[in-house]
């Protein structure tokens, strides 16, 4: 008895679990390998040899060739052609590092990307890094299953037309785009809600995004096709994060669903400059969550408060690189309309003190705004980031425990990090 538990213990032991498993499976678990161990499987059996090519998520890496263009290419091409024709594509990521020496032409690239688009792909990821990355990508943007696209180092995007009904999120990077290609994107992805630019070159002076319910603008450029003024208008928008760095003429049109913004303005606009090119979006009084980041912190806040709006829905409130010149008066001014207030952050606030800190008039100002206008403030977070700082922020600590010592159940945190 013993003999047989013991036999049948190791038939199990010996036995190829794996391929039991049914394709569909099989398929699955290889699709988690990166395509090289994948093709390789194919030495398994008679049975593994074609499984392969019914992978439905591909992912390229160029870093995995060891730098090596043409081994890298002939891969991916040969893998694409030896694909199960009828097997559609879920997800095609290709990360390629561009080189003076890379023998990457524009007509082998479109040809990769063509192929994701022509198999139902649904998540399309492309990216192209290196200092040597001027591509042209020249596409037919037709394809019924795309949601989710991410394009980072093309130098120009061109389409004769773009049909992309299912696509919701869309990311550039390092990407130039001119005014015939964003148009034609806009028209013809009408389920388009989440827009994403980081440091790409704009090449227009009017923008309407209709759909598009989150827009980041990160460190792009703006080229004006001969107007001093970039417009946008988003009517649909609900989250928007605009960050820049070189103070361009920006105005935001027909805003009114904002909940939530955040608005980072260049710490220099050189001399002799005040930031009179930007004005806040329309539809900001609405927001819940805010945060605004310029040196020229007083004249922002200062125009806002002549537009008599009231802050009612705001309750998360973050400030940061503010000019010498801004003392407490503006802010304290400013947080009387935003009556339900309950979060509030500092950040880099040295500027906020540094008048206040030569002129030592600390006691009269804690004197003079101990009424603290935000009776729902919960919480104040101050940060500073290295040890010039410091000082400054204590001084705001004190003075913050001041004004609010009336208010019950508040919380003061102070954050000091390393630079």
């Amino acid at each position: 008895m013993e003999d047989i538990i013991d036999e049948k213990k190791t038939e199990s032991e010996n036995s190829d679990r794996i391929s039991d498993l049914p394709d569909c499976l099989l398929i699955d678990i290889l699709s988690l390998l990166n395509p090289r161990d994948a093709v390789r499987t194919c030495i398994l059996s008679k049975r593994w040899y074609h499984l392969w090519s019914f992978i439905q998520s591909l992912s390229f890496k160029f870093d995995e060739f060891s730098g090596e263009a043409e081994r890298f290419n002939n891969f991916l091409s040969s893998s694409l052609q030896l694909r199960d024709e009828a097997s559609s594509v879920h997800k095609f990521k290709l990360s390629y590092s561009v080189t003076f020496d890379a023998k990457l032409s524009d007509l082998v690239l479109r040809t990769w990307i063509q192929y994701a688009l022509d198999h139902k792909v649904k998540n399309l990821s492309v990216e192209l890094l290196g200092r040597h990355s001027q591509f042209l990508l020249k596409c037919q943007f037709h394809c019924d299953t795309l949601e989710n696209m991410y394009l980072n180092g093309f130098h120009v995007i061109h389409a004769d037309n773009v049909c992309l009904p299912k696509l919701r999120e869309l990311s550039l990077v390092n990407v130039t785009v001119h005014s015939n290609f964003m148009q034609k994107l806009l028209s013809g992805c009408p389920a388009l809600v989440t827009l994403s630019m980081h440091k790409s070159e704009i090449c227009m002076n009017n923008i309407k995004f209709g759909t598009i319910k989150s827009l980041t603008m990160v460190y792009c450029t703006f080229k004006s096709l001969g107007l001093p003024t970039l417009s946008i208008s988003a009517p649909c928008v609900q989250d928007l994060k605009f960050i820049e760095k070189k103070g361009y003429k920006v105005t935001f049109n027909n805003m009114s669903r904002l909940n939530k913004a955040i608005i980072v303005r260049p710490d220099k606009l050189g001399f002799g400059r005040t930031d009179d090119n930007f004005v806040l979006p329309t539809g900001i009084s609405g927001v819940r969550f805010f945060g605004l980041m310029s040196i020229y912190l007083k004249e922002l806040l200062n125009r806002e408060l002549r537009k008599c709006r009231i802050f009612n829905n705001l309750t998360h409130l973050g400030l940061g690189f503010c000019s010498k010149r801004c003392n407490f008066t503006t802010l304290s001014s400013f947080l009387k309309v935003c009556p339900n207030l309950k979060t509030l952050s500092f950040h880099h606030t040295k500027y906020f003190c540094e008048e206040d800190q030569h002129q030592e008039k600390n006691s009269e100002i804690t004197q003079q705004y101990q009424g603290f206008p935000c009776q729902h403030l919960k919480l104040v977070h101050i940060d500073c980031y290295g040890p010039h700082e410091r000082n400054c922020a204590h001084q705001m600590q004190n003075l913050v425990l001041q004004w609010t010592k009336h208010i019950v159940g508040i919380k003061i945190i102070f954050c000091s990090c390393k630079a």
